[in-house]
């Protein structure tokens, strides 16, 4: 039986890692990350993402919250990832952690923009509301609940994107235990079917 999917998010709730609020304000289409849309050479050398002052505390997890929508993910996490997608489904871009004191961090981290999205949800199983700013496709503001369609969900895949709601991201549960064998940090998992703020 193919192990199932579960929404794999950034741990939010823990004060003691660092999160970022902003991004840099020289990078041009900033939002494209958030929203699976390549940036191409619009991103070329490492901007400073400053650890938040207003939240979170001081350690450094290998998955960093962001309040933009962006998977930030350390070098060791990037590299269990990059061998489940195509070198045309993801951008890994990378960026420079600013501590709290205005240091950069020596450890090397990423922008894991994952290209790849797969409609694959089941709309009456699933709990949403519409972002009303986006009237010509089907795009949440926000997501109570998720489930997935298994007659659509992806067999040969262990990670993706929702296009409904890029800043999801769905990983298979062997991927997820080999994430945690591997002692990755930073991210907790949400069944399907289970009550979610996204």
């Amino acid at each position: 039986m193919t192990p199932a999917f579960v929404v794999l998010d950034a741990d939010r709730a823990n004060n003691e890692y660092c999160k970022l609020s902003k991004t840099p304000p020289e990078m041009e289409f900033s939002y494209r990350p958030s929203r699976a849309v390549a940036m191409g050479d619009r991103y070329t050398a490492p901007l400073d993402f400053p650890m938040s002052s207003r939240f979170g505390g001081k350690k450094v997890p290998d998955r960093i919250h962001t309040t933009f929508g962006y998977y930030i993910a350390s070098d060791r996490l990037k590299r269990l990832i990059e061998p489940e997608v195509g070198p045309q489904e993801a951008e890994y871009l990378p960026i420079q952690l600013v501590d709290h004191k205005g240091k950069q961090l020596q450890d090397p981290y990423w922008v894991v923009n994952l290209l790849l999205t797969i409609d694959c949800i089941d709309l009456a199983k699933s709990e949403y509301v519409q972002d009303p700013m986006i009237d010509d496709r089907l795009f949440f503001m926000y997501l109570k609940k998720l489930v997935l369609d298994p007659a659509k969900s992806p067999p040969d895949r262990r990670i993706f994107r929702l296009p409904q709601m890029p800043r999801v991201h769905l990983v298979r549960e062997d991927l997820v235990a080999e994430m945690a064998a591997a002692g990755i940090t930073g991210q907790v998992s949400i069944r399907q079917g289970e009550p979610m703020l996204m």
